[in-house]
């Protein structure tokens, strides 16, 4: 199917593939009454040419309760050239994984005997400065 998008507004961004490399959950426990979740990013790119590879590493410890880490990545190439660099367009690619990441963290977490959870929002550009000191 060919969308267009009225007003250019279309990304020059092409996500060719999302998967979960790795995916891992460890049961510690059950606990009663509130619970604190940990939660910490890491993000690894490749970028080379018009192709960029995202590897999103993740780690979410809920106290006493269990240990969730994994790594999803994403493949992009830009499809036209602009002034534009495949680097300023890392925060877009993390932008349009995370929704596919906080969605796989929900379903797992939604079974029975587990608190669902929903990762709020997060500032990309926070977690990218934090990996650059």
């Amino acid at each position: 199917m060919n969308v267009r998008i009225q007003n250019n507004a279309q990304s020059i961004l092409k996500m060719n593939a999302i998967f979960f490399e790795r995916f891992e959950y460890k049961h510690i426990g059950f606990k009663t009454g509130e619970s604190n979740l940990n939660v910490g990013f890491s993000v690894v790119d490749s970028i080379k040419d018009d192709f960029m590879e995202i590897k999103i590493g993740f780690e979410i410890c809920g106290e006493e309760l269990f240990i969730l880490n994994g790594e999803l990545v994403g493949q992009f190439t830009v499809t036209e050239k602009q002034d534009i660099s495949l680097n300023q367009l890392k925060t877009n690619a993390i932008a349009i994984m995370f929704p596919f990441l906080r969605s796989q963290i929900t379903l797992l977490t939604s079974q029975p005997s587990l608190v669902p959870i929903v990762l709020p929002p997060i500032n990309i550009n926070k977690v990218l400065e934090s990996q650059m000191r």
